[in-house]
């Protein structure tokens, strides 16, 4: 969808959630509309937009189908394009610290560790990218092998370690 049409799309939705009973649909709409601004590279309304989603969700419940992480990853994903590595890593550890949900965002969870070894990489932390990149590539051994970023993770995890990596 393009921009244009996805805004088109939140307004429509915005005037729908104002009539709406259930104002949870109001996390839905922020969320919508920070993943927007972060396209149009509006990253600081993207990320306000997207704080305020996060800070409408619930406590994980355990169900199967919890959405925290897929509310929290274009969060840890914009403090991580705006340079905030610290508050990137904060989010990014509070999706793996999810307990529920991961049937259904597994992608998300794993591809945390591969987050959180680039930003640890980026801070100097070589021990604990190699951990991480490590757990994305136990958790991902037999998913999806096109993914670039597991060929990235094997490149930088062989550059820190000196090894090859299968």
């Amino acid at each position: 969808m393009s921009s244009p049409d996805a805004r088109r799309a939140a307004n429509e939705l915005s005037g729908l959630v104002q009539k709406a009973i259930n104002q949870k649909e109001r996390m839905r709409l922020d969320h919508l509309l920070g993943v927007i601004e972060l396209q149009n590279g509006d990253t600081g309304q993207g990320i306000d937009r997207l704080k305020k989603a996060v800070s409408q969700l619930s406590h994980e419940y355990f169900y199967y189908y919890d959405e925290q992480a897929f509310y929290y990853e274009p969060l840890a994903l914009a403090y991580y394009k705006s340079g905030d590595l610290e508050k990137a890593r904060e989010e990014y550890l509070n999706i793996t610290a999810l307990t529920s949900g991961r049937q259904h965002y597994g992608d998300i969870f794993a591809r945390s560790f591969y987050m959180l070894g680039k930003i640890a990489e980026q801070q100097g932390d070589k021990a604990r990218a190699v951990v991480n990149y490590r757990k994305f590539l136990d958790l991902w051994k037999d998913a999806d092998p096109g993914l670039p970023e597991v060929a990235d993770a094997r490149k930088r995890l062989a550059g820190l370690t000196g090894s090859w990596c299968p």
